[in-house]
């Protein structure tokens, strides 16, 4: 994980400060920016050296199989991290002498069998087994994304970065839900009505997540806005693994374009040395039960909505009252209120 947080510890973003070195979750020892890294995709801004990662020294919820990318270097605030072109599969313990046969376990229950990162040499393969996890050429394409959208390593993207990518790909400002609600309303800032509808949506589908309060402009008018700055969700690089995995497996022939679009458009290595990409990536039709996860997460938001609509109409309607009283205080009349 990277020794120094890109966020303040007071939760506002400011301007971040890039990390230094990362250190390793497994001894808890830096990381020089020449020597190699090996970064979980699934446990949050968890990172290890190459002694622990080939010793199996985990520690907390990471195990052996979670998706990983591996860096040839790790990289730090000097220096970019470069992307390695070998992978590592973590398998059975060979010191007895006998290895499991494929595609079951050393006690004989049937295991998926995933493979390992993808390398420069493998070009595209499947985003997603059939079951429907992402392979590791979806996770580590995920990755390069996020890396790309994420210079400074904070490990989270503000809203308006997610924006940007839905921008990116294509997506119309209706499929973009900070976008679509960036409009200001009486005692909300525009800015605070797309972060609310943002956050929605990842609370709807369980999207990942940390939230800070928006740094708020000195001076601001008390008309223009309240006061205290609402949630603000950033996205991890585990959120962005799960949001595309939801729109591609529920509609993979309408959100190919978009990514293959976007990986034109970042030119992001060694994907953009691998052609065009195929549409045999992602499959024929869309999963059945992402599709009913969709579905159920539309019915909750749409609950949501109406009684967060009620929240706020009755909200305005007190700022409104407050805003009244302020505005005949500093007058020469007086006023009295029932």
């Amino acid at each position: 994980m990277p020794s120094i947080s890109s966020l303040p510890s007071g939760g506002t973003t400011g301007n971040p400060s890039p990390a230094t070195d990362y250190t390793c979750d497994g001894c808890a020892q830096p990381i020089p920016p020449t020597h190699p890294r090996l970064h979980c995709l699934i446990c949050a801004d968890h990172d290890l050296c190459a002694v622990c990662a080939l010793g199996c020294l985990f520690v907390g919820a990471h195990t052996a199989t979670h998706a990983i990318a591996v860096y040839r270097t790790s990289g730090g605030s000097m220096q970019g991290a470069v992307v390695s072109q070998i992978s590592i599969s973590y398998g059975a313990d060979i010191s007895s002498g006998t290895l499991p046969t494929s595609g079951s376990s050393p006690g004989g229950t049937a295991v998926p069998i995933h493979e390992g990162a993808p390398t420069a040499t493998d070009g595209w393969q499947r985003f997603f087994h059939q079951d429907m996890s992402p392979t590791p050429t979806f996770t580590g394409l995920m990755d390069a994304i996020f890396t790309y959208l994420d210079p400074s390593n904070t490990g989270c993207l503000m809203p308006e970065t997610f924006s940007r990518l839905l921008d990116d790909m294509g997506n119309p400002t209706h499929e973009n839900a900070w976008k679509a609600n960036l409009n200001a309303s009486f005692g909300r800032s525009k800015e605070d009505a797309a972060d609310a509808a943002l956050k929605s949506a990842f609370d709807a589908f369980s999207i990942d997540h940390v939230c800070h309060p928006r740094p708020r402009a000195s001076g601001r008018n008390f008309f223009g806005g309240s006061a205290a700055a609402g949630p603000m969700p950033l996205i991890t690089r585990r959120g962005l693994v799960d949001i595309t995995a939801v729109e591609l497996l529920s509609d993979p022939a309408g959100e190919f374009s978009k990514l293959a679009r976007l990986v034109g458009l970042y030119m992001l290595q060694p994907y953009s040395t691998w052609g065009a990409m195929p549409r045999g990536v992602l499959p024929p039709n869309p999963d059945p039960r992402m599709l009913a996860r969709v579905a159920a997460a539309q019915s909750s938001a749409q609950r949501n909505g109406q009684q967060a609509f009620a929240a706020a109409q009755m909200s305005a309607n007190i700022q409104a009252y407050a805003n009244q009283v302020a505005v005949h205080a500093v007058g020469t009349t007086e006023y009295v209120y029932r």
